[in-house]
């Protein structure tokens, strides 16, 4: 997981975003990012599951790319929100 870790958190911070946060605990990580305000994002490590694998999940919410804009916009309409 440090190893990856290291990895990732460059390759998150050659890509452009702002580390917010990173949370270390041997067996497990977090890495917080962010792009401009609305822009942000999480790369979960996990040791696993077989001895000496590593599991690797991102999730990131493009809110301020036209796509993620038009994204929002659809599920608003589709839903019935008027919230924004």
């Amino acid at each position: 997981v440090k190893s990856a870790l290291t990895r990732f958190h460059r390759a998150v911070t050659n890509s452009g975003f702002e580390i917010i946060n990173t949370d270390y605990e041997g067996f497990e990580a977090e890495i917080y990012f962010a792009r401009a305000s609305a822009s942000q994002g999480i790369v979960s490590l996990r040791e696993g599951p077989c001895r000496g694998d590593v599991s690797v999940s991102v999730v990131y919410d493009p809110i301020d790319t036209e796509r993620g804009r038009a994204a929002l916009d659809r599920t608003r309409e589709l839903t019935g929100s008027t919230r924004g």
